[in-house]
């Protein structure tokens, strides 16, 4: 049985198709007194499920997968991809790259798709748009967003391939009690982020030395890092890049863990 988030879909692009076929066959004719039957509605039908997406799958290194699945978000994402330039040629996205972006895109028919954007988005060996498009960098921007949100950034504390380890100015403890880690997690996703670039200086200035650090691990490779400078703020950082200052107070969590 059709889901009404697939009714949605199929009902939005059937009524996109039925006014641009009226429109054009208006433009075209309209010099003359004809009429058209349009016989192939299943034809018409084949053609927007297997190009209308209906999830999209966000990955980056170490990092939860995001799962978007929201019908007006991905419409707009979709709609400035496809309306793009393609090439050809491939301009290399490294593999090894920590900032490249990567999964798949699911269809309404079943199909999935790869693809991967780090300077270009590629999608089935086409390269679309080039480097500074605008439009290219809306969708890396929203997709890098949906990643790194709080959201999903305190989901790693709950995947059981990562080890968390709590230090403070003494020694450094595992973290593997699985209802401290839930804390840990509900602590992060309550969290409320400082948007003030002028606060953020200061205060990363003035709080170079964190009473706590809580590190992420995946095959010993640490990939996230929490700057805990009081009991108020708290920083955190991607691979040695910094992605927020969030206020939220760990002090009580990370007093009992010592």
């Amino acid at each position: 049985m059709i889901n009404n988030k697939i009714k949605i879909y199929i009902i939005f692009f059937i009524l996109i198709a039925a006014i641009s076929i009226i429109m054009g066959i208006y433009l075209n004719n309209k010099d003359y007194n004809k009429v058209f039957f349009i016989n192939d509605n299943d034809e018409l039908m084949k053609k927007y499920i297997s190009s209308t997406p209906i999830k999209i799958e966000v990955k980056m290194k170490y990092l939860p997968t995001y799962v978007l699945n929201s019908p007006t978000e991905i419409i707009e994402l979709w709609r400035k991809i496809i309306d793009l330039p393609t090439y050809n040629y491939i301009s290399p996205n490294l593999d090894n790259s920590e900032n490249k972006i990567y999964g798949y895109i699911y269809f309404l028919d079943g199909r999935k798709v790869y693809y991967e954007f780090s300077n270009n988005l590629l999608i089935n060996n086409l390269t679309y748009g080039s480097e500074n498009d605008e439009d290219l960098l809306f969708v890396k921007e929203k997709l890098i967003n949906k990643i790194y949100s709080l959201e999903n950034i305190s989901r790693a504390f709950l995947d059981n391939d990562n080890k968390i380890i709590i230090f403070n100015h003494e020694k450094g403890v595992y973290l593997k009690n699985p209802k401290k880690l839930i804390e840990l997690y509900q602590i992060i996703e309550k969290s409320s982020k400082i948007n003030s670039t002028k606060k953020i200086g200061e205060i990363l200035q003035s709080e170079s030395n964190p009473i706590y650090v809580i590190k992420i691990l995946r095959n010993n490779k640490e990939f996230l890092v929490l700057n805990i400078y009081n009991e108020k703020y708290f920083s955190i950082y991607y691979m040695n890049n910094f992605l927020y200052l969030l206020e939220g107070n760990f002090f009580p969590f990370l007093n009992s863990a010592f």
